[in-house]
């Protein structure tokens, strides 16, 4: 679990993003808040909460790091 300053600035970006989006007029969706509750509450890593948007919200599914 992350140390409380660490959940600190997690729940600052969540405000962030939902403020954001509130001021361009974009809705959240109930999926993506309650992943971001997750992130914010140190259950999830940004990557993880990246990905999983990506596999969610993706046409193709989740992207395959390329091969250099």
């Amino acid at each position: 679990m992350p140390h409380y300053n660490d959940l600190e600035k997690r729940r600052a970006n969540v405000l962030h993003v939902h403020a954001t989006n509130r001021l361009s007029g974009a809705r959240v969706s109930s999926y993506m808040a309650a992943k971001m509750e997750e992130y914010a509450s140190g259950h999830l890593s940004s990557a993880q909460l990246i990905a999983e948007t990506k596999l969610k919200y993706s046409a193709h599914g989740a992207s395959l790091p390329s091969k250099s």
